[in-house]
C-alpha cells in the first residue's frame, strides 16, 4: 500500500479509521506497522487508536474539535465548559473540548488538542441537538438548558451555597435569556437529584432577578 496513493483517496474525507486502511488489501501486521511508520513520520495524524486523518494541507475536508469530540467516543455529545462557551453563556474561552457520555470518564489528546468525556448516568443523557459546525458538518451538543444542567450535576459540588454570587461570580454566567425554564424544570426532574432540585430553584430565582435587575 503505497502513501501517496491512499493519500488520494482519502483527502476528501475529514477522518478515517484503520479498516480503510485494511481494505486495501495485504497483510495485516505489515499494514499495522505501516499505519504506525505513517504515523511517526508525520504523514498521517492519529485522532485515537483506530482512527486518523491527513495534515490540514493535505486534506480538502474541514475537520473542527467539535467533530473530532463526537468521532472519538461514542456515544456522546459535546457539553459543560465547551458548550457554555459555544452558547456563550460564560465570558471566557474554552480550549479543551468537553463532553458527556454514558460511558467511562475519559480523555484523549492529539494535535487538534484535548478532548475530555465526564461519565453521566444513562438517564441523564439526552438533551442534545445537531448544530453545523464551521466546516457544515453536523455536530451533537447539549442544549442551553441542558448544558446548564450537566455543569449544575457534574461540576458544582454539593457543598456550594446555591445562591447569586455563584451564578454571577463564580460561573459569570451570561445571556441567560435564551434559556426556556419550563423546559429546563421537565430537564432536572428526569435527573432525580435533590442536588440538581436545590441548585435549579436558586438558578431560576437569580435568573428572573438579574434579568430584571
Amino acid at each position: 500500500m503505497k502513501l501517496q496513493q491512499l493519500k488520494k483517496k482519502i483527502n476528501k474525507y475529514p477522518y478515517v479509521t484503520d479498516a480503510l486502511f485494511y481494505a486495501q488489501g495485504g497483510a495485516r501486521k505489515t499494514i499495522k506497522n505501516q499505519i504506525v511508520k505513517w504515523v511517526k513520520d508525520a504523514d498521517i495524524i492519529r485522532l485515537r487508536r483506530g482512527v486518523y486523518t491527513l495534515n490540514n494541507d493535505e486534506r480538502s475536508a474541514g475537520l473542527s474539535k467539535m467533530l473530532i469530540a463526537n468521532i472519538l467516543y461514542y456515544p456522546s455529545y459535546i457539553s459543560l465548559e465547551y458548550a457554555l462557551g459555544y452558547w456563550q453563556m460564560i465570558p471566557e474561552a474554552v480550549f479543551s473540548v468537553t463532553s458527556v457520555s454514558p460511558k467511562k470518564t475519559q480523555e484523549f489528546s492529539n494535535d487538534f488538542g484535548a478532548f475530555i468525556y465526564k461519565n453521566i448516568k444513562k438517564n441523564m443523557f439526552f438533551g442534545c441537538v445537531k448544530v453545523k459546525d464551521e466546516f457544515n458538518y453536523d455536530v451533537l451538543i447539549a442544549t442551553p438548558e441542558k448544558t446548564l444542567l450537566d455543569f449544575f450535576y457534574l461540576k458544582t459540588p454539593s457543598s456550594v451555597k446555591a445562591c447569586g454570587s455563584y451564578f454571577e461570580e463564580s460561573l459569570r454566567l451570561q445571556n441567560t435569556e435564551q434559556l426556556d425554564i419550563d423546559v429546563m424544570k421537565e430537564m432536572a426532574k428526569k435527573y432525580r437529584s435533590p442536588k440538581i432540585d436545590k441548585i435549579v430553584k436558586a438558578f431560576i430565582v437569580w435568573k428572573e432577578e438579574f434579568e430584571h435587575a
